[in-house]
């Protein structure tokens, strides 16, 4: 693997390491395992694009997990299994109309506080 190295100022190869990173989302505090890159050479940190996108999937997926929020796949499998739409189901939960629509396109609603 190859990429450049704004430190070294040239293409070089790099490796990937694994940490265990801890976060704080809406109050909430989760570990999840980042990976970084690190030039060969020079050993700095390299930003790669692709690998910054899985570290925010992961951070968002232990969110999820941490806040027992459903996830999108097993919201997936109730739209195929009660052979309904997404608007419809949105409508059943009591939601907004494209609630879920969003959802399923990776928002995280917000939480929402009810009042006595």
């Amino acid at each position: 693997m190859r990429t450049f190295c704004p430190e070294c100022r040239k293409d070089v190869e790099y490796q990937i390491e694994d940490s265990v990173e801890k976060k704080e989302v809406r109050g909430l505090e989760f570990e999840y395992t980042a990976e970084s890159a690190y030039c060969n050479e020079c050993g700095s940190e390299i930003f790669i694009p692709e690998l910054h996108d899985q570290n925010l999937q992961k951070i968002n997926n232990a969110y999820r997990e941490k806040a027992g929020i459903i996830t999108v796949s097993e919201i997936k499998e109730l739209v195929e299994k009660y052979n309904t739409g997404k608007r419809p189901l949105s409508l059943l939960l009591g939601w907004g109309e494209t609630t879920l629509t969003r959802y399923l396109n990776g928002d995280i609603p917000p939480k929402v506080i009810l009042k006595p």
